[in-house]
């Protein structure tokens, strides 16, 4: 008996053989011929979420095809994380482009029909993937994300940076760091390792270049010492050391305050320190929030040798870990009233409480502190939120 087999090919691996050959920079038409080829689709496009993460910008198009989220069927798929279908003749169909939870932005397209969300999605990742890897290389989408220039230290945490979001089935991480392009004293990074999940906010002194550069060392070690395998006290150690050895080389002396931590993701525990930083939250699945207690050490780079005592709390499932520099805490409302601990709290019961994305939760609570008075930017303000899931 005779099997039929198609002769066009799997839509990702026609993508990736065509994407292999063409400059990075070519990644839209790319895509766009493949959709052609395979779904009949009239048109599609790779849409691009700002660093401010309010606009959706066309890869390859003019910048005034670009459209912001507030409403619509493109803004549900980025925000909600799922395809979403507008009607009509021909049919638009909007896809999100993720790359291990970390959200890229949206591939628009529009054809007779919508491709079966079998092929599609996979297709969408494979796109994602060539994003993520292309950025090593070629600066064509990282441009587009940018409605504005970068300050020097915030090129310089922006190229440290790890992706802003990760979900697997055990948690979900989200990070913002701001103001989106002029932060330099404030970094996080984060990472996994099996079942453990570490990672770092940490908030140097001053402002500008001079921050940056105390804050990448502080980065630096931190990942220097976590890759060597060391634990907290071990890497609280090292960032003390190379902090300091940078703080004492400017004229100014710089220090850094951080908070380290680690999440086993089989069980739930958090270990701890901080080095003169404001303590992490717990928001629980129940909406109870407190800031956590503790012993911390002098803030790093200041050589008085006392080391922080590591502390430990237990997430149930759906609890959020939540990790934040001062800056958010000391933002002002037009009166001139604080933030403070309390409505940072309140903050993060309110938005967290909404459901969804954990990503998408951040990219409100964001707004939410926006709407209240942009001068909290003045100072950079950094969140970093973890929940987790339950073991697997």
């Amino acid at each position: 008996m005779m099997v039929s087999v198609p002769t066009s090919p799997h839509a990702v691996a026609l993508l990736l053989e065509r994407a292999a050959r063409r400059p990075a920079g070519e990644l839209a038409r790319v895509v766009s011929e493949v959709a052609h080829e395979v779904w009949g689709a009239g048109g599609a496009a790779v849409y691009l979420v700002t660093l401010e993460q309010t606009e959706l910008v066309p890869l390859g198009l003019s910048r005034r095809e670009a459209f912001t989220l507030e409403d619509g069927p493109a803004c549900r798929s980025f925000t909600l994380g799922r395809t979403v279908v507008e009607p009509g003749q021909p049919v638009t169909t909007w896809t999100p482009l993720t790359h291990r939870g970390h959200r890229l932005g949206l591939l628009g397209l529009v054809a007779a029909a919508s491709p079966p969300e079998v092929e599609l999605r996979p297709f969408a990742d494979a796109v994602a993937l060539l994003l993520v890897a292309d950025s090593r290389s070629d600066d064509t989408a990282d441009a587009v994300r940018r409605t504005q220039e970068l300050t020097a230290g915030a090129e310089l945490m922006g190229s440290l940076a790890p992706p802003a979001s990760y979900v697997d089935e055990r948690v979900s991480l989200a990070a913002v760091a701001e103001p989106s392009y002029a932060a330099g004293g404030d970094a996080f990074d984060h990472a996994l390792d099996g079942d453990l999940l570490r990672a770092m906010v940490v908030d140097a002194t001053g402002h500008g270049n001079g921050a940056a550069v105390v804050s990448a060392v502080a980065v630096a070690a931190y990942r220097s010492a976590r890759r060597a395998g060391e634990d907290l006290l071990g890497t609280w150690a090292a960032l003390e050391r190379h902090v300091g050895e940078i703080g004492t080389t400017d004229q100014d002396l710089r220090f850094a305050t951080a908070v380290l931590v680690e999440v086993h993701l089989g069980t739930g525990r958090v270990a701890w320190v901080s080095a003169g930083h404001p303590f992490p939250v717990v928001v629980r699945a129940d909406g109870d929030a407190a800031q956590l207690e503790g012993d911390p050490a002098p803030p790093l780079g200041t050589g008085l040798g006392v080391a922080p005592e590591v502390q430990e709390e237990y997430l149930e499932p759906g609890d959020v870990l939540a990790l934040h520099t001062d800056g958010i805490t000391e933002a002002r409302d037009l009166d001139g009233t604080q933030l403070g601990t309390e409505g940072w709290l309140e903050v993060l019961h309110t938005e967290l409480a909404v459901g969804g994305l954990l990503a998408e939760r951040l990219r409100r609570l964001r707004l939410d502190l926006l709407a209240r008075d942009d001068a909290w930017l003045a100072d950079d303000a950094t969140a970093l939120l973890v929940e987790w899931h339950g073991s697997t």
